[in-house]
């Protein structure tokens, strides 16, 4: 059974504010060249396919053929950025090149697919400072990374946004529109199964 792995830099987490359930989260060393290959299991797959085992903590698991070593379990409310689409567990950007081609193991695939940029799969995240604009911030990110003015164009999106992309909105209003009727005809069907009791006595 193929797992889906989510690359984050070693702030990743901290940058979000989440506190792991168990053991600790990615660190500055982790993402060095020659480190040990680490990883930070989501909660439902410490939970599903580990069992919910609670010394998990330094356990190995394979990736690609190589060894990982678990340091960490996401709290069991965070699902990744992406609503549609929950990492089974996180490791360090770096280890891109040792486990595999990004391009296989990216979660969006169908957008992997239009980009033509060796960096358009990497998603930059961050807290804007209060006395920053929006556009502030993309200047300075630009000034930071002049490369990428050949491949992209810096945009900023908020986390809700980011969650629940524009692309899976439509489908996700359908769905709970749907949802909503049905719950609505099941409710009107109790109300008259209980009114024809009502009469009938």
């Amino acid at each position: 059974m193929s797992r889906a792995v989510f690359f984050a830099s070693p702030d990743y987490f901290e940058t979000l504010g989440i506190v792991p359930a168990l053991g600790r989260a990615f660190t500055a060393s982790d993402n060095e060249p020659g480190a040990p290959l680490t990883a930070v299991l989501s909660f439902s797959m410490w939970r599903d396919a580990l069992a919910s085992d609670p010394a998990v903590i330094g356990r190995a698991l394979t990736v690609a053929g190589k060894r990982v070593i678990i340091v960490g379990v996401a709290p069991r409310d965070f699902r990744g950025l992406r609503l549609s689409s929950s990492p089974d567990y996180y490791m360090p950007l770096r280890t891109v090149a040792n486990v595999g081609d990004p391009m296989a193991n990216y979660l969006d695939t169908d957008a992997m697919a239009r980009m033509s940029s060796p960096y358009a799969w990497i998603r930059i995240i961050g807290r804007i400072p209060g006395q920053r604009s929006f556009q502030e911030t993309v200047q300075r990110l630009a000034s930071l990374w002049p490369e990428a003015r050949d491949y992209a164009r810096f945009t900023l999106v908020g986390l809700n946004d980011a969650a629940l992309p524009a692309s899976a909105r439509g489908t996700t209003a359908q769905f709970i529109r749907l949802l909503v009727a049905t719950v609505a005809l099941l409710l009107l069907a109790g109300c008259l199964t209980v009114g024809m009791l009502l009469l009938h006595r």
